[in-house]
């Protein structure tokens, strides 16, 4: 027996109106919506936006591989691409859902914010969606090709495409210069997709195996930099490009320009990696003989830094020295120093004191640190027992550098030792730009990942509500339509409202005495049930 019959149901439809009072929506929200549609459905780069599910799907399928609880070779299909569809089926307790229900999933999200930006675009102000799509056209141009730096998996496989140029050109010529085809067994055994699980840790790991491989042909100087000018220069040698070939290119250019600024900020060993290539090129008969020849440059270029940079010895001498009587009666002996320059360190009579000194260097703020007179007296018998340095950091930092690789260089060793130490020289060199590449790279991923979380905006479990109903049908019919639990809160927060009233005709009477009679009529139906059905 229905509660309400079809007669009534019918009645009620009839003179039911619609609630014509729906707010307009304000210029911030009317602008929001238009960007919000433009970008996920106008702009030529629509096609790879919104796809966190995706993202999602690539980060779990790493964490297996990581885990070792998935094979990523038999994975792998004929053209070098991974079957998410087949790990899907093969794990489905996994949380790797297929293409088909990514995509299911995607077009259900973008179709549920459509229909809320039209519907707010139709009720709001033209002008902000005019202002709102003009912003997300502006934001079309975005591409790789406008990044500052090449990613560092978008750079392997540039460099796959690189090769492969070279390699069909069947140029002997271009083949002998083209040290860069050592690349093809690190880079193309992956077979590098895009949407494959290929983290750009594998990519940076491939990369510098392909670097350290092509120097030890020759004709590469200048780290992990060098050897992308050299695969650059041996492509465009070729002439005629591909539109192909000519992004990667770009690509990898974008990458040798970051590299170079960072090379530019750090010490590099340019002088004996130089002579290696010297060596492979055969200007050189053994490694012995290139060593030589690297001790000889080390020396000169360690001096000339020397003469153009000030010690602290001569900073103090053109401070006027310190004051000898001062120094000798913290403990040191001036005798012990020997004389350097022109000018006096120690002065009888006259100089600085160690309060001096100190307050000297805090002025040029050396070592970045703050100086004591304590801190000077141990500065001053350090340069007592020959601990003299540069004053300068970085050029003492080169130096240092630089004296550590002569004393390599200058010890007894067999031609296998003086290998290793200029092989050595040449893996750290690149190793420190793929350090530099994986800094940004992790700085990247940082400063793209969502600044929210979805257990920010978690709400309070509610505590359920005790039973707004009066009689056994009615709780029957609100539970089947699933309307329980609201009802019972809605009827809660109704007794909570203190002395509530309602218009009744063209009268405000009791909410609650009107609400009673609703609880009686249908405690009355429920008895009369209770004996027809009894």
């Amino acid at each position: 027996m229905p509660f309400i019959d079809q007669t009534a149901k019918r009645s009620f439809l009839q003179t039911a109106t619609p609630d014509m009072n729906i707010p307009t929506p304000d210029f911030s929200e009317t602008f929001g919506a238009a960007v919000g549609l433009t970008i996920d459905e106008n702009l030529s780069i629509s096609m790879n936006l919104n796809r966190e599910g995706f993202n999602e799907r690539k980060r779990l399928t790493e964490s297996l591989l990581d885990e070792g609880k998935v094979n990523r070779d038999r994975y792998m299909d004929a053209r070098g691409r991974f079957d998410y569809n087949r790990l899907s089926l093969d794990m489905p307790d996994s949380g790797i859902k297929s293409d088909a229900q990514l995509s299911q999933e995607r077009s259900e999200m973008l179709a549920r914010r459509r229909a809320y930006a039209e519907d707010v675009l139709d009720r709001g102000n033209g002008m902000a969606q005019f202002l709102g799509m003009a912003n997300a056209y502006m934001l079309d141009p975005i591409s790789i090709a406008t990044m500052p730096i090449a990613l560092p998996s978008t750079a392997a496989k540039s460099l796959s495409i690189a090769g492969r140029a070279l390699l069909t050109a069947r140029n002997a010529a271009a083949i002998e210069a083209a040290t860069e085809l050592a690349i093809q067994p690190f880079v193309y055994a992956h077979k590098h997709d895009i949407d494959s699980p290929y983290t750009f840790k594998d990519a940076l790991t491939n990369i510098a195996g392909a670097a350290i491989g092509a120097g030890a042909i020759g004709g590469v100087t200048g780290g992990l930099s060098g050897y992308l000018r050299k695969v650059r220069s041996s492509v465009e040698e070729l002439g005629d490009v591909s539109p192909e070939v000519e992004t990667a290119l770009e690509n990898l250019a974008r990458m040798q320009e970051s590299l170079d600024v960072s090379r530019a900020e750090r010490i590099t060993p340019d002088t004996i990696l130089g002579d290696y290539d010297r060596l492979i090129q055969g200007e050189y008969k053994s490694f012995t003989e290139a060593a030589n020849q690297s001790v000889r440059k080390l020396e000169k270029e360690i001096a000339g830094i020397k003469s153009e940079s000030q010690t602290i010895t001569q900073f103090v001498q053109r401070k006027g020295g310190l004051n000898r009587e001062l120094i000798e009666a913290e403990g040191i002996d001036p005798a012990s120093f020997k004389f350097q320059g022109g000018k006096p360190f120690f002065r009888k009579g006259a100089g600085m004191t160690l309060d001096d000194l100190a307050e000297s260097l805090n002025e040029i703020n050396f070592k970045n640190k703050l100086w004591t007179a304590n801190d000077a007296l141990d500065l001053v018998d350090g340069i007592t027992r020959g601990e003299d340095t540069l004053m300068d950091l970085d050029s003492a930092a080169k130096v240092d550098y630089l004296e550590n690789q002569l004393d390599q260089l200058s010890a007894k060793g067999d031609e296998a030792y003086f290998e290793s130490v200029y092989k050595g020289a040449r893996e750290d060199d690149i190793q420190a730009d793929i350090d530099f590449l994986e800094e940004l790279e992790v700085q990247r991923q940082k400063s793209g990942a969502p600044q929210t979380t979805p257990d920010q905006y978690e709400l309070a479990p509610q505590q359920k509500a005790a039973s707004g109903t009066i009689g056994q049908r009615e709780r029957f019919i609100i539970d089947e339509a699933g309307l329980g639990d609201d009802f019972d809160m809605d009827m809660q927060k109704f007794r909570e409202v203190e002395n509530p009233q309602i218009v009744q005709g063209d009268e405000l009477v009791s909410a609650n005495e009107f609400m009673k009679s609703i609880d009686d009529e249908l405690e009355g139906i429920d008895s009369v049930l209770t004996c027809a059905y009894g």
